[in-house]
C-alpha cells in the first residue's frame, strides 16, 4: 500500500539502484541470496522465517521482535545505518550457510507450536502470583461491600453505593424497615 510513498522517497533522496517489485510467490524467489526485512512492528516476521528456511541470507533489525532469528547462522542482525551497509555487503560477497536439519527444523510450524506450548506452561512461581492475585482480588471485593466500603467510597471522595441488593446499604436499610 505504500509502494509509491516509497518510490518517491527514493526519487528524493537520489537512489537511482533501487528497484521495487510487486508482490509474488515467494518460490519465484529462488534466484535472490538475500532477504531484507527493515521491520520493527510485524509480529510474526513470516516472511523472515519463510526466507531463513529457504536458506536465504536475512537482513534484519537488532530488536526485540527478531530476537528468534539471531540464532541462525544466515541472520545477518544491524543496529545501525553503518551495520546495515556492513551486513548487505557481505551478503553479497558470501554464500549462505546450508541448514541443517536441526536447524531446519527450528523454522517449521510443528517447532513453533512445540515453543508456544512451552511458553503457555504455568511455573510454580507464576502459580503463586496468580493465588496472590485472588487473594488481592478477593480482600478488594470484601473491602468495597456494605457499610465498610461506602465509608471508604466517601473517604476517597466518591458516593457510596445504593444497590437495594446489597443488605448493609443505606437504600436497602431504609426499604427493609417499611411494612
Amino acid at each position: 500500500p505504500d509502494s509509491e510513498l516509497l518510490k518517491e522517497m527514493a526519487r528524493e533522496r537520489g537512489l537511482k539502484n533501487v528497484s521495487f517489485y510487486p508482490g509474488i510467490d515467494h518460490l519465484e524467489l529462488k534466484e535472490y541470496k538475500t532477504f531484507v526485512n527493515p521491520s520493527i512492528s510485524e509480529v510474526l516476521c513470516t516472511t523472515t522465517a519463510e526466507a531463513l528456511a529457504m536458506g536465504k541470507f536475512v537482513i534484519i533489525p537488532s530488536h526485540e521482535s527478531n530476537t528468534f532469528f539471531q540464532q541462525f547462522p544466515n541472520c545477518l542482525a544491524y543496529s545501525s545505518p553503518a551495520e546495515f551497509r556492513q551486513r548487505v555487503a557481505f551478503a553479497q560477497t558470501h554464500e549462505p550457510t546450508p541448514l541443517s536439519a536441526d536447524v531446519a527444523r527450528l523454522l517449521t510450524w510443528e517447532a513453533a507450536t512445540e515453543r508456544l506450548i512451552e511458553s503457555a506452561k504455568i511455573t510454580e512461581k507464576m502459580s503463586q502470583a496468580h493465588y496472590f492475585d485472588d487473594v488481592g482480588a478477593r480482600f478488594h471485593t470484601w473491602l468495597g461491600k456494605g457499610k465498610k466500603g461506602n465509608v471508604i467510597r466517601r473517604m476517597a471522595g466518591a458516593a457510596p453505593l445504593l444497590d437495594p441488593r446489597d443488605d448493609q446499604s443505606p437504600e436497602a436499610s431504609s426499604s427493609s424497615q417499611s411494612p
